[in-house]
């Protein structure tokens, strides 16, 4: 397993997540630290996900999700590429609305 060095401050605060865990999943207590650790990667890299996903639409966010969970590369590479031609567009619409407004 790959060994990730982090903070102190982000120890204390993966240390002190652990006894949240521990209430949320009562009995799925560890006494290993890189299963808490492997729950909050999986957590904050879900969320980072749905964060460059249209937040109007769940069923599309939870089906991309599941697609990441099984070929993550594909799909990252497709949100990035997707994500870049959006933000093109949408700067292009810009474009056209803001240029009247220019000598």
């Amino acid at each position: 397993m790959p060994q990730v060095e982090i903070s102190d401050e982000m120890q204390n605060k993966l240390k002190a997540v652990t006894k949240l865990v521990d209430l949320i999943l009562e009995d799925a207590h560890s006494d290993d630290l890189n299963d808490y650790v492997d729950l909050v990667m999986a957590l904050g890299i879900e969320r980072m996900l749905r964060d460059v996903l249209p937040q109007d639409n769940p069923l599309l966010q939870d089906t991309i999700v599941k697609m990441f969970n099984e070929k993550p590369e594909f799909v990252a590479a497709f949100v990035i590429k997707t994500n870049k031609a959006g933000r093109e567009a949408h700067l292009l619409e810009l474009k056209d609305k803001w240029q009247p407004y220019i000598a």
